[in-house]
């Protein structure tokens, strides 16, 4: 009787996840979500070698044959360089370092079995298919009407078609987020969060994030798995890799190595190193975001507040990640009955605005932050339709 109960609940639970209406859902934002980066993809001079897939490719071809050069930024410029020139692109005076962990690249690795187009479009599959599965988790817990503004914000961030169009991991770093936010288990939640360590741009954020909501074995598991993946990392490019990542690292952060765009992470970080200011001036404004998510611990709405701040906070964070984690953030306000005007806001600073200004991004962003925090009588009390409580 016990397992017949168990089998008839995990039925339910499939047939609630390919539901008729929760798959309409789904379309309603996936449809408009993928109109531009299909426009964008199939013109006829589009070429993968001209975006970012051609350093990361790069990377998972270097840490098979010489891992301890992952981090030599003209070994990795080189490289990258040639392989552009073999499909027509030039990108002589540019400069392509590796920035992520080495054991990133092991996860590049297997395109490099593949011929570099084949491997483009691979990993553009493999980006769809996280995408929908991520906006199909988001329809849970909205209506259709909310799923229809959902999509319009998904058409206007230019996240999604810059995530495609260069091969990057945006939407997975927002997937992993998503099923974090969503899991009730402690061990499931834990390995989502510390997955993002491949990526670090959020993991500590997300690890405090736990830390607030009293996780404690979810955080172990998580501070477990990216304590493992450091050390694959050290042993795949070994301490000499190690001082030349972190050397690496420091340059991108003091603005001398011109490669992480500043100008497009709409960040305190990014303000910050573009008006000089520094890592001092960083942590004076990043240190009142981090109690305003904290003082907030017991709100409903504290998990909406928690991803804002940790945008805000990233030491860097480029406006592709931004705008992927916006989206779950609007997800979460609209089922909620937030204004739409400031879901809609968040979407512009976290992409368009950006790139217009900075400070304007920035500015928004926190304006965004503070509505949140200091306006909570426009929202619904009760807990979203299917939001895991605690």
């Amino acid at each position: 009787m016990a397992h017949d109960r168990t089998s008839g609940t995990n039925q339910k639970h499939q047939a609630s996840l390919f539901s008729r209406d929760r798959v309409s859902k789904t379309l309603l934002i996936v449809a408009p979500a993928l109109l531009l980066p299909f426009l964008v993809l199939y013109q006829g001079d589009f070429n993968p070698a001209q975006r970012d897939f051609a350093v990361l490719y790069t990377g998972g071809q270097t840490v098979l044959t010489e891992p301890a050069a992952l981090f030599n930024v003209e070994k990795h410029t080189k490289k990258t360089a040639d392989l552009a020139a073999r499909n027509g692109v030039n990108l002589e005076g540019s400069t392509t370092p590796w920035l992520y962990p080495a054991t990133t690249a092991w996860l590049y690795a297997p395109f490099t079995l593949l011929s570099f187009t084949w491997a483009f479009w691979t990993m553009t599959a493999l980006n769809l298919i996280a995408l929908i599965f991520c906006l199909h988790i988001m329809a849970d817990f909205l209506d259709a009407r909310n799923c229809r503004f959902l999509g319009l914000c998904a058409l206007a961030t230019p996240a999604i078609t810059g995530t495609l169009l260069h091969g990057q991991t945006a939407i997975f770093t927002v997937l992993l987020i998503t099923l974090a936010i969503r899991e009730k288990s402690d061990s499931r939640g834990g390995l989502w969060v510390g997955l993002l360590a491949f990526k670090p741009v959020l993991v500590l954020q997300m690890m405090g994030w736990l830390v607030i909501k009293r996780r404690w074995r979810a955080l172990a598991i998580a501070i477990g798995i990216s304590a493992a993946l450091a050390l694959a990392s050290i042993a795949t490019s070994g301490i000499t890799g190690l001082k030349d990542h972190l050397a690496l690292l420091r340059a991108v952060g003091s603005h001398s190595l011109n490669a992480a765009e500043i100008v497009s992470q709409p960040t305190l970080a990014g303000l910050t190193m573009v008006l000089g200011f520094g890592w001092i001036g960083w942590a004076a404004l990043a240190i009142p975001v981090g109690i305003g998510v904290a003082v907030s611990r017991n709100r409903p709405d504290f998990d909406s507040i928690a991803l804002l701040g940790s945008i805000l906070v990233a030491p860097y964070l480029h406006n592709t990640e931004a705008g992927m984690v916006a989206l779950l953030i609007v997800a979460m306000l609209a089922a909620r009955g937030v204004s739409r005007i400031v879901a809609f806001g968040l979407i512009l600073a976290a992409g368009w605005v950006t790139g217009i200004s900075l400070l304007a991004s920035v500015a928004m962003l926190s304006a965004g932050f503070l509505c949140v925090i200091f306006q909570p009588s426009n929202w619904k009390s009760a807990e979203a339709p299917g939001h895991p409580t605690e």
